[in-house]
This record gives structure tokens, sequence and C-alpha cells, in this order.
């Protein structure tokens, strides 16, 4: 009777293969909710990033640069890396592609507001970051949405705690006249300050939950 020959050895696994072969028994079946692999690790990252950057703001009225940059190349990068593993995307394009338009959606809106003088660099960069992470573009857009509503919620309470919010109607109106005059607004400088890196945590949290756990908001 023939002997059947020896199992040839298997060749060394590379390392994109190996990391595919280690996250894929996590899929979405595992997970509590309808959510990517993709989309729940980013979540996370993006809750470190948020976090991090509403303390920095409240402490020194600054967005650092190496937050908000490392944000955006680790965006890029874990959308890549997700997409040729097949972990929320179908191929590395997608994954990256998806991470740019996210991106353009978190930084072109708040780039048009910088130039018109109503909004902080640091504060554009971390849209752009989130963008990027999150790799979807209405969860960016969604993102802006709801900081700008938790802003105008802050700036409410500030204006009243410092019994300002007639003085401060008053200079809202002449911005809006001096900005449809097509003139760059003179900002006051003496007005007590918003800092809108905690209205983009809180809205980047929203965001997250809402479109990368796809858990639906009552108002949505």
């Amino acid at each position: 009777m023939a002997k059947n020959p020896p199992p040839k050895p298997r060749p060394p696994e590379s390392g994109f293969a190996l990391l595919t072969n280690t996250l894929s028994p996590f899929n979405t079946k595992d997970l509590p909710v309808n959510a990517s692999p993709h989309e729940v690790v980013s979540l996370g990252v993006l809750i470190v990033v948020l976090a991090t950057a509403a303390v920095c703001d409240l402490r020194t009225d600054k967005i650092p640069n190496w937050l908000t940059l490392t944000a955006v190349l680790l965006g890029l990068i874990w959308a890549g890396i997700a997409g040729y593993c097949q972990l929320g995307f179908e191929t590395f394009g997608q994954g990256m592609g998806s991470s740019g338009l996210g991106l353009l959606a978190g930084f072109l809106p708040m780039a048009i507001m910088f130039f018109v003088g109503g909004m902080g660099g640091g504060d554009v960069k971390l849209c752009a970051g989130f963008g990027a992470i999150c790799a979807n573009w209405e969860c960016a857009l969604g993102c802006l949405v709801y900081s700008f509503a938790l802003a105008f919620v802050m700036a409410i309470i500030i204006m009243c705690r410092h019994r300002i919010m007639g003085r401060t109607l008053m200079r809202i109106l002449s911005t809006v006249m001096t900005l449809s005059a097509k003139v760059k607004p003179n900002m006051p400088t003496d007005s007590p300050r918003v800092p809108f890196g905690v209205a983009v945590a809180g809205g980047g949290l929203i965001a997250g939950i809402e479109f990368l756990l796809h858990v639906p908001m009552p108002w949505s």
C-alpha cells in the first residue's frame, strides 16, 4: 500500500497576511452594534484625539499641530490597512479614498470660515483629522453641524454668565452686515472666548455614535 507523501511546509506569511488572519475572526457579527472593525477602532481613536484636543484647548487656547497632523496621517494609514485587510472597505484604494473624502468634508467648510476670520487654524485641522479618521464624509459633516450647535449653546451660557448678551448680539449684527458687504470683519478681542475644540469633541462624539456605530438619534 502506497504511503501518502508528507505535507509540504507552509510558506511564511507576510505582515499584511498575518494581520488579516489575526483580525478575520473579528467581524461585524461579533460586535454589539452594526459596525465594521474599522468603524469601531476609528471611534476609539477619535475619542482619544478629541479628548486630548479639548483639554489642550481649555488649558492653552490652542490645539497643537502634532495632534491634528498625526490624526490626519493616522486616519489615512488606518483606512488603507482596513481596505487591504477588508475590515470595512473592499480594497486599499477604497479605504484611502473614503478617508480622503472625509478629510475634505471636514476641512473645506472650516477653511472657508478661517479665511473670513471666524475660525482658528487648530480647529480647522482638528476637523480635517476627524474626517480622515472616520473615513466617512457624512460623519465629518455631521460633526460640524453638531459642533456648531454645541458652540452656540456654550456661547449663550458664557454670555449669560458675563451679562453681555445685548452687547454681543449687536456685535454679531455688525459682523453679519460687514460680511454682506464682502469686507473682512474686524473681530473684537475683549469678548469671552468659546473653546471650539470642546464643542468639536462633543459634536464629534455624537456624530461618531450616529454614523460609525449606526445608533439612531432621536432627531434623525
